[in-house]
């Protein structure tokens, strides 16, 4: 890592980068964490655990829909399925419920 050491005549600290051999076992850790971190699945929500302004936004966008499912996704927001009518709909909604997508499903 770094190492500081003062010189003797006062002319201020000086910074020494000592060498570093990282283990292979490091390396392949590394690699791993790469690999699996995007294969992380979204958790589902029960309808009865979303926040309150999630909600009152699907009721406001959509008054006589109801909620077929809810998943929170490792990006921020909630993916809703919603029935309206005859047909459904894919909303992505930030907790503070800003609805960001809505497309038919």
């Amino acid at each position: 890592m770094f190492r500081l050491r003062m010189l003797v005549r006062g002319t201020g600290p000086q910074v020494t980068l000592l060498p570093m051999k990282p283990p292979r076992s490091l390396a392949l850790l590394a690699t791993l964490i790469v690999a699996i971190a995007p294969c992380r699945a979204d958790e589902d929500v029960a309808v009865s655990q979303l926040p309150r302004r999630v909600l009152k936004s699907i009721e406001a966008r959509y008054p006589s829909g109801h909620i077929l499912k809810a998943e929170w996704d490792s990006e921020g927001y909630y993916e809703i399925k919603v029935q309206d009518s005859h047909t459904r709909h894919l909303l992505h909604v930030r907790p503070k419920g800003k609805i960001l997508k809505d497309e038919l499903d």
